[in-house]
């Protein structure tokens, strides 16, 4: 195939430029809009690739099509589960050799430490372990890794455009946003999870392209499996005010459930001295020996939700489930095992909700709404004080049940249920806690959340030039006369310098015009270092990086200026631009409107 014309490779190259440094803006919302639909479409296939990926041995090995553990015998779902967690642990042991980091802890690391640029070989192994994990029964959740493949796959994308680093931090978000909805068939909840959880940050540049990433995400979910729910409730809503200390104390126990949750799995994380493979096969021991006596533990367990919301489940099995399943996947995630959390919290507040719903239904059958309203309560709060998402939480219950009347009873518990679960057991979420036992910080400064918001080449300073140390007085009036900026002056086995262009010309005048100094030789060079001026020590970074990337590395170069260049366009001029400190301090207290 004939190599394209020059000139189309140069148009091509400078548009693409000029859309990079579009990105670049805090307020590009144009351009971010767009890529924010283009990501949601990527993640959306991959989100449904991942669910096919999941569900097909269900059609292979079970009669009725989706998950049915029971229809196992007892030792054979045990087998099964121990199984599926020990090779695993062999696998990644003694043939990776080296776990890599996944699942929401992973993502949340990547958006704040290397502004959003997630590698491809953790998501390809969370999507082929999470797919292994829950296809051999252990108590998991295909949300977790579905946000890991969905943030992956939308920063990948950036990477390979070359895109700014804030951008692609967005796009990080529009992922995790995508897979949500994709799974849950929730755009606002995803939205408000991927603000909530993984970028901490609200602004409008970024609240519209994770909303049309949702949205695009959710039309892909419904053009491959039909718009349906993930659960179909009954019509619900409270019956009286009575029930309202009801919802409080709801919350209480279900805020005491999610800390368990949390200690179960923070304490599980100290384990990781012991062999990886060990560890992986206590997890499925777990799981497997569970399992043998309440098989609804296995998997993703959303049949026992529908059942729960159908009241066809005794107080028994509600109960032994609820808290069998949250040991279950408790201990898989602090394990290590690469599985989704979000899922199973779902699962056991349901569970729990629903046993306090027989109970409460029991003693005042006249005065108490339906089980299935404390069914889905009990998802919502055991959700939100697990994830530390209370507002993702209340959305994606309102979006499930599509009940507004379910509300104000939600909102009670799981206020309560976070606050429980926050400041009197002082738990972190699961994430999180991850985090801190590899010695990562979870929280960013203000000053680093508004430096992470734009891209260094919507701030440069692009009237710079390039010359030698040593000129001419002639060379040296020319170069004067183009009125540059900044001035960068190499010299060979030297760091290059940077002048202020205006300063230098005002020292180069003033020497000329002091009688006391000798009047510079037409044919000697003149050192521009010793005419007087602002003189700034540099280093270079590229033109993709943000403010904050460009802060940093002042700090860690000692240096006051950095000179930015393109590594990836070969058409770019060598010297895209220079950036300081004053710019960065500058962008940083001027007022915003957003």
């Amino acid at each position: 195939m004939p190599k394209p014309a020059p000139r189309y490779s140069r148009s091509l190259a400078a548009a693409l430029r000029t859309f990079r440094q579009r990105l670049a803006d805090e307020r590009a919302l144009l351009p971010l809009s767009l890529m924010g639909i283009v990501t949601g479409f990527v993640t959306g296939m991959v989100i449904q690739a991942f669910r096919f990926l999941v569900e097909w041995p269900a059609f292979l090995w079970f009669a009725s099509g989706h998950e049915a553990f029971e229809q196992l015998e007892p030792l054979h779902r045990t087998a099964l589960a121990v199984y599926g967690a020990l090779s695993l642990g062999l696998f990644l042991q003694f043939v990776i050799k080296k776990v890599p980091s996944m699942g929401v802890a992973h993502v949340l690391q990547r958006v704040n430490e290397y502004h959003g640029r997630l590698p491809l070989r953790p998501a390809v192994m969370q999507f082929l372990l999470g797919g292994w994990c829950i296809m051999t029964g252990q108590s998991s959740g295909r949300e977790g890794p579905a946000v890991h493949l969905g943030a992956a796959a939308s920063s990948l994308l950036g990477q390979y455009w070359k895109l700014p680093s804030n951008s692609i931090r967005v796009l990080a978000g529009c992922g995790t946003a995508a897979a949500i909805a994709a799974s849950f068939n929730t755009p606002i909840a995803g939205v408000i999870f991927a603000m909530e959880v993984v970028l901490m940050d609200y602004t409008i540049a970024g609240f519209i392209p994770i909303m049309l990433s949702a949205i695009t995400g959710t039309v892909i979910s419904h053009w491959v499996y039909g718009s349906a729910p993930a659960f179909a409730p009954p019509i619900l809503e409270a019956h009286s005010l009575f029930e309202l200390p009801v919802f409080i104390g709801l919350g209480l126990i279900l805020g005491c459930a999610a800390a368990t949750f949390c200690a179960i799995h923070k304490q599980c994380l100290r384990l990781d001295k012991i062999p990886l493979w060990l560890r992986f096969t206590i997890a499925g021991t777990v799981t497997g020996g569970l399992g043998y006596f309440y098989p609804q533990i296995m998997g993703i367990g959303y049949d026992t939700v529908n059942l729960a919301l159908d009241n066809k489940l005794t107080l028994a099995v509600l109960l032994s489930v609820g808290f069998a399943k949250l040991i279950a996947s408790a201990t898989a995630s602090g394990m290590g095992l690469p599985i989704g959390i979000i899922g199973p919290s779902l699962v056991c507040g349901a569970c729990l909700g629903g046993a306090i719903g027989f109970i409460i239904n029991y003693w005042q059958p006249a005065t108490v709404a339906n089980d299935s309203l404390y069914v889905m309560i009990g998802m919502g709060a055991m959700m939100g004080a697990t994830m530390n998402a209370p507002l993702a939480a209340l959305t994606a219950l309102l979006e499930l049940t599509n009940t507004p009347d379910i509300i104000l009873p939600a909102m009670i518990a799981i206020v309560v249920a976070n606050l429980v679960s926050t400041q009197v057991f002082h738990q972190q979420p699961p994430h999180l806690a991850t985090l801190a036992r590899s010695g990562k910080d979870s929280n960013l400064s203000v000053f680093a959340l508004a430096l992470q918001r734009v891209g260094i080449s919507s701030l440069m300073q692009s009237n710079v030039t390039h010359c030698a140390r040593q000129l001419l007085p002639t060379a040296l009036d020319a170069l004067i006369h183009e009125k540059r900026r900044w001035i960068v002056v190499e010299s060979a086995g030297r760091p290059p310098v940077l002048l202020n262009g205006t300063q230098l010309a005002k020292g180069y005048h003033e020497m000329i015009d002091n009688d006391d100094e000798p009047h510079p030789d037409e044919d000697k060079p003149l050192d521009l270092l010793t005419i007087p001026g602002e003189q700034l020590k540099i280093s270079s970074i590229d033109y993709q990086a943000s403010a904050l990337e460009a802060w940093q590395q002042m700090e860690s170069d000692n240096v006051d200026a950095l000179l930015i260049s393109s590594t990836f366009d070969s058409y770019a001029p060598a010297i895209s631009g220079i950036i300081t400190r004053h710019d960065i301090e500058t962008y940083y207290h001027r007022p915003r409107h957003f």
